[in-house]
């Protein structure tokens, strides 16, 4: 379903830059899609260390916060603190690209 979400996005986008000129802003294509690379890196972090929590590489230390899946978030200690030292890590990131000028 998703392949077919995409597809039909991308020809929709097509169709409109090459039949009616329509130009894209990339800074805010960049953006979303930046944006969407954040939130799936750390909804990727939070799944693969559950996956090893499951097999056993990991230990479980639970904690009482709600269990997100979609988002990758689950209610251990050891998914909890690395995907907010990501979030940390990528507010960082974007602090410096948008908001800290070095005077030239």
């Amino acid at each position: 379903m998703g392949f077919i979400a995409g597809v039909f996005v991308v020809s929709i986008i097509s169709y409109l830059i090459l039949k009616m000129s329509v130009t894209l802003n990339l800074r805010y294509y960049f953006l979303g899609t930046s944006a969407m690379l954040f939130i799936l890196s750390i909804s990727f972090m939070g799944y693969g260390i559950t996956e090893l929590q499951e097999v056993g590489i990991f230990d479980t230390t639970l904690i009482s916060i709600p269990k997100i899946t979609i988002l990758g978030i689950y209610p251990t200690m050891e998914t909890l603190i690395p995907q907010l030292i990501l979030l940390g890590l990528l507010s960082l990131s974007v602090y410096k690209a948008f908001f800290k000028r070095d005077a030239v």
